[in-house]
């Protein structure tokens, strides 16, 4: 499963949502508070930008 962090607000992460429905990818989304940053979200991703999509490990 695919989990996408993203704003609500932000173009770039509706154009992502846009194009993994339309592949008809399954995936969480975590609306994401540009002000607050999760700290999962920072380790991924230090420049704190979305849209950023991580795929879990299959164990």
């Amino acid at each position: 499963m695919m989990t996408l962090f993203s704003n609500p607000k932000d173009l770039h992460s509706h154009r992502v949502r846009f194009v993994l429905a339309e592949k008809d990818v399954s995936l969480d989304i975590v609306d994401v508070d540009p002000a607050e940053f999760p700290k999962k979200l920072l380790t991924l991703n230090p420049y704190q930008s979305l849209s950023k999509a991580e795929r879990a490990l299959r164990s």
